[in-house]
């Protein structure tokens, strides 16, 4: 790395000082401020049911206590629904940061996700089981019932060949319960009318009344005070729903909380949880009692030693803005602005109005047959560089995802294989097709995929395997900007750098990219700093850096 002149070391540490010093209440040093910014980066692909390690020491155990997981650089990316414990340990050097995707009780067709941001000393259990799933094909015309009994409300139909995802069974294995597709909508289907190439032993044992829960959707949280910044910043857990309108629940320390915005959750009082709304608002139930909280109050729930609610919640109170200094809320999705604190009386009167409410009543109608083309995975599956085993396997794609295939081909077996959009292959066998859809173009010429992108933040490939003459886009991207000003003149105040083996690239920057809600105060903006390269044989070291935002990525591009 070629040293920096005098004046960039000044202007970097006056550019430091002064976006600290912008923020009224920022307590925290530059070296802290960096480390969320790297990890805000880091994780900014995180997708819906995984998690994403952001920095410090985050350990994980899983639900098979025979498996092991890495959480070994910023930007590794674990499945929620395998995982049982997170846990996060301050040290003097730096801080524990991690970031889940969680679905909660959002809908399986809705894209977002909750948000949950770790940091300091926490610990995160899920309580949610792995929850196994069967894929089963329709032997002839389907019915999917509302109970497992013969005589049950018919709900679906499915024509034969078709496809389901069983993930429950009854214990005399008679009945199947699964989803129909496309909506969160369960059914039961009789064993007899399916086939599986999996055995059905491996579903849990269900009825009628049994929730499906997803992966995090229970958990209980437990946090200690992490001494960060200076002692003035304790930890804890940021938890954000995608807006403040729709409420998404979600089951804490056997506490049920519907949250519509932003909270901010603690256990450093001794037996007590503490929820603080810093935006929207949230419902808490426990035994039959329910509490409301609005923004800028805060709600100290009774647990015991495990950490699980013992009592009735206490009513809404006041909360302390100064505890709130120094949280990361700009590794949010959208940006918080925090409420002021109410007074008891405007806490009251709120609470009031929130009761008085009219209770809507949605009556739910038997789902209507989807005729539109998808393809979504049987079970989770495994995607390849070629259409064939023999080729380098990319990464797995859980149980129904939806696919999009562009060709397929035959291999030397006569198995069917599909190229999907994002040039992977998957085979034939392991996806379904629902609805109307038009035949899959077919080739006998495996396409040679010319292209590929490094993420710098984790050092990963987009497009498969790194091959030699592939024409190689390396890109970083550093934290958001506050505004457009900022993000427009960056190239002004730093270019930055991309060397290869000590060879400076070319780098160019995209324009302004916005994030968050367009002509809001949530609007932020990210430029993506990338060049292009000729990928050849051998083993080479990439840096990239801007201001104080260096990575450095250690690559193998096989000869030939």
């Amino acid at each position: 790395m070629k040293p920096r002149p005098i004046w960039y070391v000044i202007f970097l540490l006056f550019n430091v000082s002064m976006k600290v010093a912008a923020q009224a209440t920022a307590i925290c040093p530059p070296a802290v401020l960096l480390d969320f910014a790297r990890s805000s980066s880091a994780c900014f692909r995180l997708e819906r049911n995984q998690a994403c390690y952001g920095n410090g020491t985050v350990s994980a155990t899983y639900q098979d206590e025979a498996a092991t997981g890495a959480f070994t650089k910023a930007g590794d990316i674990e499945r929620l629904d395998q995982m049982r414990v997170i846990s996060l340990t301050p040290s003097e050097d730096e801080i524990a940061i991690v970031s889940l995707a969680v679905q909660a009780s959002l809908k399986d067709t809705e894209a977002s996700s909750v948000m949950f941001l770790a940091f300091g000393n926490v610990t995160l259990e899920n309580k949610v089981n792995y929850l196994a799933e069967v894929a089963a094909t329709a032997k002839g015309t389907l019915t999917i019932r509302r109970t497992p009994d013969i005589n049950g409300d018919i709900l679906f139909q499915l024509a034969v060949n078709k496809g389901v995802i069983a993930n429950g069974r009854t214990a005399d294995q008679k009945w199947l319960r699964v989803i129909i597709p496309d909506s969160q909508t369960y059914g039961w289907v009789a064993t007899e009318l399916v086939s599986t190439k999996q055995s059905i032993d491996v579903l849990s044992v269900v009825d009628v009344s049994t929730p499906v829960l997803n992966p995090f959707q229970v958990v209980n949280v437990k946090t200690a005070d992490a001494g960060l910044c200076e002692g003035k910043v304790a930890g804890g857990l940021l938890i954000q729903t995608p807006n403040i309108e729709e409420a998404v629940s979600i089951i804490i320390n056997a506490v049920e909380v519907r949250l519509a915005g932003t909270a901010y959750l603690t256990t450093l009082d001794p037996g007590l949880l503490t929820i603080n709304i810093l935006d929207g608002k949230a419902e808490i139930s426990n035994q039959d009692t329910m509490r409301f909280i609005p923004a800028g109050a805060r709600l100290n729930i009774p647990v015991d030693s495990a950490g699980a609610a013992k009592d009735v919640p206490a009513t809404a109170e006041p909360y302390s803005a100064a505890t709130f200094e120094g949280l990361p809320l700009n590794n949010l999705p959208k940006r918080v602005k925090l409420a002021e604190a109410l007074t008891p009386e405007q806490i009251t009167t709120l609470t009031t109005e929130y009761q008085n409410q009219p209770v809507v009543v949605i009556t739910q109608s038997t789902p209507e047959p989807n005729r539109a083309c998808r393809y979504l995975t049987l079970g989770t599956s495994t995607l390849w560089a070629g259409p064939g085993d023999f080729y380098e396997a990319i990464n797995e794609i859980a149980a129904n995802a939806r696919v999009y295939p562009v060709l397929q081909i035959k291999d030397a077996d006569g198995a069917t294989w599909w190229q999907l959009n994002n040039s992977n292959w998957i085979k034939a066998k392991a996806v379904q097709q629902l609805g109307d859809c038009v035949e899959i173009p077919i080739t006998d010429i495996v396409p040679v995929q010319p292209y590929n992108i490094i993420t710098m933040e984790t050092c990963k490939t987009q497009n498969g395997p790194l091959r030699a003459g592939q024409t190689v886009t390396i890109e970083f991207k550093p934290a958001p900007f506050e505004n457009y000003y900022d993000a427009s003149i960056a190239l002004q105040v730093d270019p930055g750098q991309i060397s290869i083996d000590e060879r400076f690239q070319r780098v160019t920057a995209s324009r302004p990219i916005s994030i968050g809600t367009a002509g809001t105060d949530q609007e932020r903006y990210v430029r993506i700093f990338s060049t292009t390269w000729k990928a050849t044989g051998g083993t080479h070291k990439i840096i990239s850096e801007r201001l104080a935002y260096i990575l450095s990525c250690n690559i193998t591009v096989p000869f030939g």
